[in-house]
């Protein structure tokens, strides 16, 4: 009797055990529902690991955390998805984790706020922007203009087409970019990459600037050579606002090296190397080689290769002393319109691995051998 007394002891010791088991499990899916956030406009290299440590330092920093333990105990993410969320250790942590909501991260914006399935009341919060404004304001352009300024956006938004299908969002951010910085596009007084974020679908992407003067500008790329094919970059459809004057890529180029369109010679950077120039025999070898590859585009007249010292002009054979323009082949096609399209080609070429910096030269510069500043 005593052993079958203990025995029932036992089994409802068990089963106020499994009750309360349950009772915590709904406890903890309960207190989830208020700690649980919403993560959304998420670069396409996120991942969970780094988002959660991103995260968690910047509530450490800005003291949005209750304690000094890391805020953050969760955070799901499938690899290449745009939003995913994250859990936070007390009810106050998510509340105060709201302030993030606009939150740089890798080029985009974050949006942080409180899933579909909370059943509120939502509490009021302000933005990052807002939060940091005291500690550290956010960039502001030379034109007065708060840099990614969400009111500006449809402004600062553009179109770019032609791409690759499959070409990564960030390969098209760095090219883009930095192309940007290289020939006066972005805005000087600025660092970093003047692209804020990118979002692709095929053959096609919107990218988001950081300013409207920037966007304005980057019009201009419209035709500029990516992996062999000319993007198309305009504004979006849905823009309402004004025509932005703008030329193409090439009509830029041209405008920028100050040239004349209506000149036959065409300069090339990055196709010769130092050593190859020193002894005859190597440089007559390069010469045929770069003659080879820049016939491929037309008629060529002349083609000249400087050296520091006595040069051997290839469409005459003589010999001449020019030492300016040393490491740089200036071709002379039969007309303008074959040294525009040379240019429009090279430009797409890499030579033994290395790219080209291509561009038309003045002509008269070229009969009058002014390689000077070269």
């Amino acid at each position: 009797a005593a052993a079958a007394a203990a025995a029932a002891a036992l089994v409802q010791q068990n089963i106020l055990n499994l009750q309360n088991a349950g009772t915590g499990a709904q406890d903890d899916k309960a207190q989830k529902i208020f700690t649980e956030l919403f993560v959304g406009n998420l670069p396409s290299n996120a991942t969970a690991d780094t988002l959660k440590e991103f995260l968690n330092a910047a509530m450490l920093e800005t003291k949005l955390a209750t304690s000094s333990e890391l805020p953050i105990t969760e955070c799901r993410h499938n690899a290449g998805s745009k939003f995913g969320f994250i859990v936070l250790r007390t009810r106050e942590d998510a509340t105060n984790a709201l302030n993030m909501t606009g939150i740089p991260y890798e080029g985009s914006f974050l949006k942080i706020e409180r899933p579909g399935s909370f059943p509120g009341p939502k509490t009021g919060s302000s933005t990052w922007q807002q939060l940091t404004s005291a500690v550290a304001p956010p960039p502001v352009a030379t034109s007065g203009e708060m840099v990614g300024d969400p009111a500006t956006k449809p402004l600062r938004e553009l179109f770019v087409g032609n791409i690759t299908e499959g070409t990564p969002g960030n390969d098209i951010i760095e090219f883009l970019g930095a192309v940007m910085k290289e020939v006066g596009l972005s805005n000087s007084k600025l660092e970093g990459n003047p692209i804020m974020n990118v979002r692709t679908s095929g053959k096609f992407a919107f990218v988001e600037l950081r300013t409207v003067e920037e966007a304005a500008n980057a019009i201009n790329m419209d035709g500029i050579p990516f992996q062999g094919i000319e993007l198309r970059i305009k504004r979006p459809d849905k823009f309402q606002g004004n025509p932005t004057p703008a030329v193409t890529w090439r009509e830029f180029m041209e405008l920028r090296n100050n040239v004349k369109k209506e000149s036959s010679v065409v300069m090339i950077g990055g196709a010769v190397r130092d050593k190859e120039l020193d002894s005859d025999d190597s440089f007559r070898a390069v010469t045929d080689d770069v003659m080879e590859e820049v016939s491929k585009y037309g008629s060529v007249i002349a083609l000249l290769l400087p050296r520091p010292k006595p040069s051997f002009n290839y469409s005459s054979g003589a010999v001449e002393e020019n030492p300016n323009g040393v490491g740089k082949c200036f071709v002379k096609y039969a007309d303008p319109n074959t040294a525009l399209k040379a240019v429009e080609e090279l430009r797409k070429r890499t030579f033994a691995g290395t790219e080209l910096s291509v561009s038309v030269f003045d002509e008269s510069r070229y009969e009058a051998q002014d390689f000077s500043g070269i």
